[in-house]
C-alpha cells in the first residue's frame, strides 16, 4: 500500500472503533462515544477517501464486503419487498390500523414499487413488531429498549425528501425506525395476496455540508423530514445500521450549527 504509516494506523484505529461501536449499539452508549471521539480528535481528517476505501477492503474478509442486501442501490422496481422465511420478527405482534395520511403515503410507496399496476388491493390493517433480524442483521424500532439501535442508513428519499428516489441514485440518508410492520397487498385480481415487510422511518433532513468531515461520516440536520411516501421503506432496501450523535454543536465557516453525525456500521 503506497501511503504513509500514520495514516494507515489511524484508519486501523477507526476500523477497530467502528467494530466496537457496532458490537455495543444495543448498550445505548457505544455509538455516541464513537461519534464523539471521531469529531473531537478529528480522526478521519488525514485519511483520503481513496486510501480509506482501498484499505478497508484489503483488511476485511471478502465475504463481509458484500452488501448485506442486494437491493440497496438498484432501481426500486427491482426490489423484492415481500416477507421471507428467514426474516425473524419479534413477538408479540400488535395489530393496528393505518391512519388516513399513513394509508395514502404507503399506497404511494406501493405505486412506486409496482408502477402500472392500478388494481392493487391493500389491507387497512397491519401487524407491528419492535424488531426484526435478517441474515444476522438486527433492526429495531425506537420503541424498543435499545432506542439508539434504531438508527439506519439507506438510499431511499429523493433530494428534497418529499418522495422516493426511484432510481437509487440519491445520497444515502440517516433515519430512525419508528416501527416495523408486515402488510398484506394483492397486486391484481389474478395474483395471490402477498405479505410485505416495511419499516416506517423518520428521515433526517440533508445538510449542505454532508461530507464535511469525511465521506464515511454523514452530516445531517437535526430536523426531520415531513411524512411522505419515503416514510415507508422495504426492510430489504435498508443498507445497514449506524452510529449516531444528535445535537452536536460544530462551528463551520458560516458559524455554529447544531448537527447530527452518522457513521454507517456495515457488516
Amino acid at each position: 500500500m503506497s501511503w504513509r504509516n500514520p495514516e494507515k494506523q489511524m484508519l486501523l484505529k477507526f476500523l477497530d472503533m467502528q467494530a466496537v461501536a457496532r458490537e455495543n449499539l444495543d448498550s445505548n452508549s457505544g455509538d455516541k462515544r464513537f461519534c464523539s471521539y471521531l469529531m473531537e480528535h478529528n480522526v478521519l481528517s488525514s485519511i483520503s477517501t481513496e486510501n480509506f476505501d482501498s484499505c478497508s477492503q484489503s483488511l476485511s474478509d471478502p465475504s463481509r464486503i458484500l452488501q448485506q442486501f442486494v437491493y440497496t442501490t438498484c432501481p426500486i422496481q427491482s426490489i423484492d419487498a415481500t416477507l421471507k422465511d428467514w426474516y425473524t420478527l419479534s413477538l408479540p405482534k400488535r395489530r393496528k390500523c393505518f391512519k388516513h395520511d399513513e394509508l395514502q403515503y404507503i399506497k404511494m410507496m406501493y405505486d412506486r414499487l409496482y408502477p402500472g399496476q392500478d388494481g392493487k388491493k391493500m389491507s387497512y390493517f397491519y401487524e407491528e413488531s419492535r424488531d426484526i433480524t435478517i441474515n444476522g442483521e438486527h433492526f429495531v424500532s425506537e420503541h424498543s429498549r435499545s432506542q439508539r439501535s434504531a438508527a439506519i442508513v439507506a438510499h431511499w428519499p429523493n433530494q428534497t425528501g418529499s418522495d422516493i428516489d426511484v432510481n437509487g441514485t440519491a445520497p444515502m440518508r440517516t433515519g430512525i425506525i419508528s416501527s416495523i410492520l408486515t402488510h398484506e397487498v394483492k397486486l391484481d385480481e389474478s395474483s395471490e395476496t402477498t405479505v410485505h415487510c416495511i419499516a416506517s422511518v423518520k428521515w433526517h433532513m440533508q445538510h449542505p455540508r454532508r461530507d464535511h468531515f469525511h465521506t464515511s461520516v454523514i452530516v445531517s440536520c437535526n430536523l426531520l423530514e415531513s411524512p411522505s411516501p419515503a416514510t415507508f421503506i422495504p426492510v430489504s432496501r435498508i443498507a445497514g445500521r449506524c452510529a449516531i450523535r444528535r445535537n452536536y454543536k460544530f462551528t463551520f465557516d458560516y458559524g455554529e450549527d447544531n448537527i447530527c453525525i452518522c457513521v454507517p456500521l456495515f457488516k
